[in-house]
């Protein structure tokens, strides 16, 4: 890995090493019709059964995806 590639990476890492510090916003602004409110300090995030269609195409980019992602867990290289 190259210097510049290090640091960049170091840089985004410092701004997502508190994921509570992270969700604080979301929690404040989601408006849940049911449902709990997070465990503090969240243990990992869930997205289940996701699609997402591009404006103007006709099929979706991603179809029925779901993913966890823990706590300190590395999601990408």
């Amino acid at each position: 890995m190259r210097g510049p590639q290090v640091n960049r990476m170091y840089e985004e890492m410092l701004q997502l090493g508190d994921p509570e510090r992270a969700t604080e916003p979301a929690a404040r602004h989601a408006t849940p019709a049911t449902g709990a409110p997070l465990p503090s300090p969240a243990r990992s995030i869930q997205a289940e059964n996701v699609s997402f269609t591009y404006p103007g195409a006709a099929t979706p980019a991603l179809r029925g995806v779901s993913l966890t992602v823990r706590r300190g867990e590395v999601t990408a290289p």
